[in-house]
């Protein structure tokens, strides 16, 4: 399992839905949440690792204590502006500030087959949607400003040269 970086295909496509999970599943979805972990994050999608489905792990201290796997993730509603600084493990090196709603409601499945309906703010409804961006082929520099699109675009083409 390979943690994909821009300019992979594979960042800008729709994951499907995870309609099964069964042994193989199960073992990737802990091999993400390992991923995550080496790689110092706070969230990771499916498609990041090469795997083009719809699930996220998140865990917003990257310590282990709240790591969570959520299968079919998706906002169900959203209020609030937050701007704030982000990162993605595949875009290394690029930071922006970036809007976003500061509150969502989201709903998602558990490994287990639990439905769940949650009330998110703060950084867990940036991490949220950050993670659900990446399951419809959206990265953040896609939603930040021209000026900022300027400021990085010297380190998004040498990402695309070393890809």
């Amino acid at each position: 399992m390979k943690l994909r970086t821009y300019p992979d295909p594979i960042l800008r496509r729709r994951a499907r839905p995870l309609k099964q999970i069964g042994q193989d599943e199960r073992k990737k979805l802990h091999e993400m949440l390992e991923k995550m972990y080496e790689n110092e994050g706070i969230g990771l999608a499916g498609p990041q690792i090469g795997w083009s489905v719809r699930v996220i792990t998140v865990d917003p201290d990257g310590k282990g204590q709240r790591k969570r796997i959520f299968i079919n993730p998706q906002i169900l509603e959203s209020s609030g502006i937050a701007d704030a600084e982000e990162g993605c493990l595949s875009l290394p090196g690029i930071r922006s500030n970036v809007q976003r709603s500061d509150k969502v409601v989201v709903s998602a499945y558990t490994m287990e087959g639990e439905a769940l309906k949650l009330e998110l703010e703060g950084l867990m409804a940036r991490v949220w949607q950050h993670e659900i961006d990446h399951l419809n082929g959206i990265l953040f520099v896609d939603k930040i400003t021209t000026a900022e699109k300027l400021h990085v675009r010297e380190k998004m083409r040498s990402l695309s040269d070393s890809g």
